[in-house]
């Protein structure tokens, strides 16, 4: 499998980082794990260290894989929190992976309900794109994780791999 094996040494994966501008050598290791990323198809992220917006749903450490060719934001059409269309977005302060709705030129980025975030709503002005749709997800099984944050507003922390 192909992935990153020399970042930039400043890059900080508390913070969110678009790893495609920080990779500074690629190479092909073998990750039993993920055998089935697809970099051809999909773009991948990380949720960071210090992101709990998700939180206990996507942990850090997280591997979100997404389908750039779906950017609706979709209100609806969902019976439980496990169907509920989880996206990838870039901020103009970096990224987010999480819940959203739109609606009257508002973006609202909803953090699951058992995590320390708040809510960040933003208008259309605010330079928020939708890279696309979460449809899988490689995760860490340890349990040990525990919030250390209270407010979301400095825990962008989802990395991007393309």
């Amino acid at each position: 499998m192909t992935l990153p094996l020399k970042l930039d040494p400043g890059v900080d994966l508390r913070q969110t980082t678009d790893l495609s501008r920080v990779v500074q050598q690629w190479g092909k290791v073998p990750v039993s794990l993920l055998d089935n990323l697809d970099l051809e198809e999909y773009r991948y992220a990380i949720i960071g260290a210090d992101d709990y917006f998700m939180f206990p749903l996507l942990r850090p450490g997280a591997l979100p894989q997404i389908d750039e060719s779906q950017r609706e934001v979709l209100n609806a059409g969902w019976t439980h929190e496990f169907e509920r269309p989880i996206y990838f977005f870039e901020l103009r302060d970096g990224y987010a992976c999480c819940w959203a709705n739109a609606s009257a030129g508002h973006l609202i980025l909803q953090p699951h309900p058992g995590s320390p975030c708040e809510p960040i709503v933003l208008d259309s002005r605010s330079g928020a794109d939708v890279v696309g749709r979460v449809v899988g997800m490689a995760r860490q099984l340890e349990t040990s994780y525990q919030p250390r944050v209270k407010s979301r507003s400095k825990s962008r922390s989802a990395a991007v791999l393309e």
